[in-house]
C-alpha cells in the first residue's frame, strides 16, 4: 500500500492523485489517498468524482502510519506536463453523473462550437506576475476576437469582477451569470465560489473547441494537458 497526502487547490491535487495512480499501478501496488477539506480545496473528491480503480480515499490516517508523499507536485517518473500527449494521463478522472449531467446542460445551452477561456485572478496574480507569466485582459479579449463572433464564450474565473467586465464586453455571447458565491466575508484576493463549481468550469473549458488559459495557473495547466491528451 502506498499512501499520499495531496495538498493546496483542486489542479495541484489532481495531478498529484493522477500521477501517484500511474507510479502505483507501475509497482504493483493500492493506493491510499488522505484527501482532507481545506480552505484551498472545500470539498471531497468523491462528492465529485467516480471512484478510482484500487485507489481508496480517506479523511484522516491513525497516527503513527507512514505517509509515502504529502504535497502537491508529481511524481518524477510521471510528469503530466511531458505527458500531455499521450492518450491516457488524465482519463481515470470521470465526473459523477448528476456532474455529468450539470456540464452536459450547459454544453447544450451554449453549442458544441463554444470557446473558453480561464482567467486567474484573486491570489494568483502577484504569484504569476513575480514568474513573469502573468496574462492580462487584453490577452483574452485578443484571443475571444480572433474567433467567430457568433461563437458563445464560457468564462472560468474566480472573480466577479473579472467576470462582470467581460460580459459587458459580450454580453450576447456569454449565457450564464457568475457562480454563486459561497462566502462574501472573504479578503478580495480569495476566491469566493464552491467547488462544485470550480470542477464544472474545469470541464466546460475542456470540452470547449478553443481555449486560452491563465500563465503559471495549475487549474489552466491541467486543462491544457487534458485537451492536448483528447486532440
Amino acid at each position: 500500500m502506498y499512501i499520499i497526502n495531496p495538498n493546496c487547490g483542486l489542479c495541484n491535487r489532481l495531478r498529484c492523485l493522477i500521477s501517484y495512480c500511474h507510479y502505483a499501478e507501475s509497482i504493483n501496488s493500492d493506493l491510499t489517498v488522505l484527501w482532507q477539506n481545506s480552505k484551498d480545496c472545500p470539498g471531497i473528491y468523491l462528492d465529485y468524482y467516480e471512484p478510482l480503480p484500487n485507489v481508496n480515499f480517506v479523511t484522516s490516517i491513525k497516527p503513527g502510519v507512514k505517509i509515502d508523499y504529502i504535497g502537491n507536485y508529481w511524481h518524477p517518473d510521471f510528469n503530466p506536463y511531458l505527458a500531455d500527449g499521450k492518450l491516457g494521463f488524465y482519463d481515470k478522472l470521470k465526473l459523477k453523473s448528476y456532474m455529468e449531467n450539470i456540464v452536459s446542460d450547459k454544453i447544450n445551452k451554449l453549442g458544441k462550437n463554444y470557446i473558453s477561456v480561464h482567467i486567474r485572478r484573486t491570489d494568483h496574480v502577484i504569484l504569476a506576475k513575480s514568474k513573469s507569466k502573468y496574462t492580462t485582459d487584453d490577452d483574452f479579449i485578443e484571443f475571444i476576437d480572433k474567433h467567430d463572433s457568433n461563437s458563445n464564450i464560457y468564462i472560468a474565473t474566480d472573480n466577479l469582477e473579472t467576470y462582470n467586465k467581460f460580459k459587458k464586453l459580450y454580453p450576447d455571447r456569454i449565457k450564464f451569470d457568475y457562480h454563486k458565491e459561497e462566502n462574501k466575508n472573504v479578503k478580495k484576493c480569495e476566491r469566493t465560489t464552491s467547488l462544485q463549481d470550480a470542477i464544472i468550469d474545469l470541464h466546460m473549458c475542456i470540452s470547449s473547441v478553443e481555449f486560452k488559459g491563465s500563465g503559471f495557473s495549475s487549474f489552466s495547466g491541467l486543462i491544457s494537458c487534458v485537451r492536448k491528451s483528447q486532440s
